[in-house]
This record gives C-alpha cells, sequence and structure tokens, in this order.
C-alpha cells in the first residue's frame, strides 16, 4: 500500500535531480514511478478487497 508509494517516490525523485540526466529523462521516470507505484497500490488493495472485487464483476457481468 502506501509503503510502496513513499518507497518509489524518491527513487524518482532521485532521478529527476540527477545532474546527467535530462529534464524529459527525469520525467519520464518520475511518471513511471508513480504509475508503477499507484499499479502496485490499487493491486494490493485489490487483493486485500477480493470480496467486494467479486461482487463489482458480478454486477460488471449483469450490465
Amino acid at each position: 500500500g502506501p509503503t510502496v508509494a513513499s518507497n518509489s517516490r524518491p527513487l524518482g525523485l532521485l532521478y529527476s535531480s540527477h545532474p546527467r540526466s535530462e529534464n524529459n529523462m527525469g520525467l519520464w521516470v518520475n511518471i513511471s514511478c508513480m504509475a508503477i507505484a499507484a499499479t502496485v497500490t490499487m493491486s494490493k488493495f485489490m487483493h486485500e478487497k477480493t470480496e467486494i472485487h467479486s461482487k463489482f464483476n458480478k454486477i460488471l457481468c449483469i450490465l
């Protein structure tokens, strides 16, 4: 959950503030880190809430 996001954030900041890297590269690394962190956080959240997730899938199947 939150631990993954907080672990990924400094990595992105490290790359973006690195003098060698271009601004675009740092930006893309930041976006990638945030995307990965969000994906992992969401997957963990969904894994913890499997009961709600399965109910949601059933609703989607009905629709």
